[in-house]
């Protein structure tokens, strides 16, 4: 977090409500009444999520344990999960 201009409190704030973010997505997922709302909001987030690491410290992608390139096939997987959706 110190990486990308945030201050101790700002980057534990974060960090919270990230895990929440991804505690409360992984338990909606199983709602199907919400499932592609869920879906597409999850996308967004990895998105967003990328955009601000490739900005502020792209060096991430060369990370061995593949801080970003990871979510490529996430965003796949659930790009399809998406259209099956809508089948």
């Amino acid at each position: 977090m110190s990486e990308i201009g945030t201050n101790h409190f700002f980057a534990v704030l974060l960090i919270y409500l990230g895990s929440l973010t991804d505690i409360i997505l992984g338990i909606s997922v199983f709602i199907r009444k919400y499932r592609k709302k869920v879906l597409v909001l999850q996308l967004i987030i990895m998105l967003i999520y990328m955009l601000i690491l490739t900005l502020f410290a792209p060096y991430y992608w060369l990370h061995p344990l593949g801080a970003l390139s990871k979510n490529i096939p996430l965003i796949a997987l659930t790009y399809y999960l998406i259209q099956k959706q809508s089948v």
